[in-house]
């Protein structure tokens, strides 16, 4: 539905008036204006060029009047847009290009500052109105196209941090005072470890922070605040990581509310030139080294948790939420109220006004060919369109010997006359039918209803059949059909609900549960394509591998409605998994049942049919090669387990279980067979593989009872002989047993 809601695209927003000052008309008033429709009028101060669709009528009119003086550009790219798809214009990570309109300008109606226009594919003349402000801070595509051209990039919305609960909420009783700030990251001169402070009083684990003086520049103010903080000396700027961002909370070791303004930046210590700072600098805090890898989870600040984010790239460009900067009326308003505050100014200064738009567009319903739907109008000179009365439905197609298409472009029904030409139901003047036919997602939109009754030559439903079978209980699909036949069911089976046509007992909606198949995609993750030689041709694979291998590799590639590259890798662990299968049964061994082994059946067939019921199949998968490697382990299967193995086996190796179940003395299919069942009381396991690791390595495992205390746990790991040759002469620092699964031992 989310697709669905996207795909439709509704959005509120406010169209804007770009005044327009077009080629040879100097400094004249502008007559012209360009009209653009934007979701955030809260980021126009910060528009700092137009983009127009290269078709757009403006940009015509100016080469037919040659008053574009670099035309020839110009026409030149309008030339290699014309042979580009829609979908090739706006697909992700495409170079973004363009042509400047040279002596052509904008008037941003927020600044009062003139803007360049420019022409660009990324922009569609039948989307929206044509025309676009670019807001290169604030928007993927526009700031890409921004820093291929270097134009300006101006920030009017910074990321705001508030507290709300807890000892940092911004407390009521206390006065706020706002402060200009920065906020570091330091990189080791050598290693890879970052200069972060522990201020243990307060629970906070950050970079280093500090204020900017008056007049100070925020690297001066960095560099001075690294050095009493830390009492490092020697120190590097590599960047600024962010744009402003704003953080509201309670500075508990100044009893007082603070409104940062802050901008954070990356530096790097050149050595280790190191003087102790002043202890009144540091009696909040230590500085702590951090490695790389653990500083996503030792930060705890959302400010600094953030700016982590940009410390090896990331795009500079914010767009969602937070508070209004460099934007006068607008400033230190929250998203939502600048949204409103922009759109009220616009309408009271006649610069645009509040608007609504929507992504979809109209689709052609009718189409020239035999095969379809006839639609059930009649066309009279007198009476206009006419619907065919509901006792004469459905109109049917008529027998023909041939279908071929007309050279007029007219539907084949066109030419035959016979069926063509009938009395208006109306006026009982000549008249003819409508001779295109509905496309084929018509009849695709409500066959499932007609699936319920299906010979029902009175109805399309008896609403009994409907209210029993109705909803479907699971529909399955592509990607692609999410936003066309999908939606199409779903607005025809509202239409009939709403008229009474299906019953109210049935519901709005005719799917249950919705799922959707990820595609199977070439090595390195690019789609299939004949024409790049990456399809994997599935009778190779059966060739070579056999059906139940390729089968049972597609299930286990992943989640079922994810795309996943084709690994040839992958498809040989499948194989051995199913050889492995096919030698339990080939011996005479039958061992006995062990407690953990019964424990684990259970747990499987309880998995795989859950796992079957919720499409996790390679999750169901991966429960059955640990079955079977346990009963690799035992040498065999246990006599009281085979059927049941068999059977949770069946679905995804059919043709191997089959051939096994024969063999087991079964004249019946095993796919006929009930499938088996689970003993709840049997799942609960007795005892568990308790792993012993030291300093992150596993260094023993052995089986300890499901209800071993912790401290029984901690001294079986200490006793164990493994774990004491790789202590050595250490003592624990930390000794941490987790529940269940393991003790961690660290020096």
């Amino acid at each position: 539905k989310t697709q669905q809601v996207n795909w439709i695209g509704k959005s509120d927003g406010a169209h804007v008036d770009f005044k327009i000052r077009e080629p040879g008309t100097g400094n004249r008033e502008p007559s012209v204006s360009v009209r653009v429709f934007t979701t955030r009028p809260d980021t126009l101060f910060g528009a700092t060029y137009m983009v127009l669709a290269p078709e757009h009528e403006l940009v015509q009119r100016w080469i037919h009047e040659g008053k574009i003086t670099n035309a020839r550009e110009v026409n030149a790219y309008r030339e290699t847009t014309s042979k580009k798809t829609e979908m090739e214009r706006q697909a992700e990570g495409k170079e973004k290009t363009g042509v400047v309109l040279e002596g052509v300008a904008a008037t941003n109606p927020a600044t009062g500052k003139e803007i360049p226009v420019w022409i660009a594919d990324y922009v569609l003349v039948g989307y929206g109105t044509g025309a676009i402000m670019a807001v290169p801070a604030h928007d993927e595509r526009d700031f890409e196209f921004a820093r291929q051209y270097g134009l300006p990039v101006r920030q009017v919305v910074a990321r705001y941090f508030v507290d709300k609960v807890g000892k940092d909420a911004i407390r009521s009783d206390k006065p706020t005072v706002r402060r200009q700030t920065i906020y570091v990251i330091v990189k080791h001169w050598s290693e890879d470890k970052y200069l972060c402070l522990d201020w243990e009083k307060f629970g906070w684990h950050s970079g280093i922070i500090g204020g900017i003086e008056e007049g100070e520049d925020p690297v001066k103010a960095a560099e001075r605040e690294i050095i009493e903080e830390t009492g490092y000396q020697h120190v590097r700027f590599v960047k600024y990581l962010t744009g402003e961002i704003h953080n509201h909370f309670f500075a508990g070791h100044k009893d007082q509310n603070r409104y940062a303004v802050g901008r954070g930046i990356l530096f790097e210590l050149e050595n280790d030139a190191w003087e102790k700072p002043n202890e009144e600098d540091t009696k909040n805090h230590r500085a702590v080294w951090v490695d790389r890898n653990d500083m996503p989870s030792f930060l705890n600040l959302g400010n600094f948790q953030y700016m982590w984010k940009f410390v090896d790239g990331g795009s500079e460009c914010f767009t969602d939420e937070g508070v209004a900067i460099h934007s006068d009326l607008l400033n230190d308003l929250q998203t939502a109220e600048a949204k409103e505050k922009m759109i009220v100014w616009l309408e009271e200064k006649g610069l645009g006004e509040r608007a609504t738009t929507y992504r979809l567009r109209d689709w052609v319903f009718s189409r020239q060919r035999y095969w379809g739907e006839p639609i059930p109008i009649v066309i009279c000179k007198t009476c206009g369109y006419v619907p065919v009365p509901e006792d004469q439905l459905p109109v049917l197609l008529p027998d023909v010997e041939s279908y071929q298409p007309t050279d007029t472009g007219e539907s084949p029904l066109s030419k035959i006359r016979s069926w063509v030409e009938v009395r208006c139901p109306n006026c009982g003047g000549d008249a003819e039918r409508e001779t295109d036919t509905m496309p084929n997602w018509a009849g695709s939109s409500w066959y499932f209803l007609r699936y319920c009754d299906p010979k029902n030559d009175s109805a399309f439903a008896d609403p009994e059949k409907l209210k029993y079978w109705m909803p479907v209980d699971l529909y399955d699909g592509g990607m692609e059909h999410t936003t066309l036949h999908l939606l199409y069911s779903r607005f025809w089976h509202k239409f009939l609900w709403d008229i009474g046509a299906v019953p109210k007992e049935v519901g709005p909606e005719p799917y249950a549960r919705r799922r959707s198949h990820g595609l199977v995609l070439a090595q390195g993750g690019e789609k299939m394509s004949k024409s790049k030689g990456n399809v994997v041709n599935p009778d190779e694979i059966v060739e070579q591998y056999g059906a139940d291998v390729f089968r049972v590799y597609e299930m286990f590639m992943g989640p079922f409605d994810q795309p996943v590259p084709w690994d040839m890798n992958g498809i040989e662990g499948v194989r051995r998994f199913l050889d492995k299968a096919w030698k339990l049964f080939s011996g005479s061994s039958l061992p006995s049942v062990t407690p953990n082994l019964e424990t684990l059946y259970h747990k499987t067939v309880k998995k795989v049919s859950d796992d079957i019921e919720s499409l996790s199949f390679n999750t169901a998968v991966s429960q059955l090669m640990i079955l079977t490697n346990a009963f690799v382990e035992v040498g065999g299967v246990p006599k009281e387990f085979q059927e049941g193995y068999l059977k949770v086996l069946a679905p995804f190796a059919p043709h191997i279980a089959e051939e096994l179940w024969r063999d087991h003395g079964h004249d019946t299919s095993i796919h006929v067979s009930a499938w088996p069942t689970h003993d709840a009381s049997k799942i609960v396991a007795s005892s568990f593989e308790l792993v012993i690791q030291v300093n992150g390595k596993v260094r023993d495992r052995f089986n300890v009872p499901t209800d071993i205390s912790e401290e029984d746990a901690k001294a079986k790991a200490l006793a164990s002989e493994n774990v004491k040759k790789h202590l050595g002469d250490k003592s624990p620092s930390k000794v941490i047993y987790v529940k269940g699964r393991l003790v961690t031992i660290a020096t």
